[in-house]
């Protein structure tokens, strides 16, 4: 399971919930027929956003003491559920694991976790030769992203480049 967010608190009287994002794409949320809390399956009526929270109408959740019923619950989804992404975007979960390459085929290790520390995301790379290596998650360095071959081919920054130079 995914998990989308968080159930932080109801939303009014009538069976609305607050749903603190924990995406980085919250948008899908309104593209989902349901979520699942607490191991419950609730088909997902409406959603809309509310100053940084989204509010969430779920079936058969209709009085606020239901809605305070689920506060602190995370919401979340199986990948497999989760709708197909446009050419050329991933789900960040869809990328762990991949085989770094350079073109030419050297093993740079596995991409272990996706950083997110502000203009774009940071693949850490780790358990090659080179040790630890943080790629921008940028066009001029990933040049293809393979999820059937399980594998990313990448050009080094510079700074990652020769570590031997020293």
């Amino acid at each position: 399971m995914l998990v989308l967010g968080r159930i932080v608190a109801p939303h009014g009287v009538r069976g609305e919930v607050r749903l603190q994002a924990e995406t980085d794409r919250p948008e899908i949320l309104a593209d989902l027929p349901h979520l699942y809390i607490n191991g419950n399956r609730y088909k997902l009526l409406a959603v809309r956003p509310h100053k940084n929270v989204y509010c969430l109408t779920l079936a058969g959740i209709t009085t606020r003491n239901a809605a305070e019923a689920l506060t602190g619950a995370w919401a979340e989804m199986p990948r497999e559920e989760l709708p197909p992404r446009p050419a050329g975007q991933y789900y960040l979960v869809d990328l762990i694991g991949l085989r770094a390459e350079t073109p030419d085929g050297e093993l740079l290790g596995t991409v272990e976790e996706v950083l997110q520390p502000g203009a774009n995301d940071v693949f850490v790379i780790r358990g090659g030769e080179r040790g630890e290596i943080l790629l921008p998650a940028l066009k001029q360095f990933v040049h293809e992203i393979d999820l059937a071959g399980g594998r990313l081919i990448t050009d080094l920054p510079e700074w990652e480049g020769n570590h031997d130079a020293n």
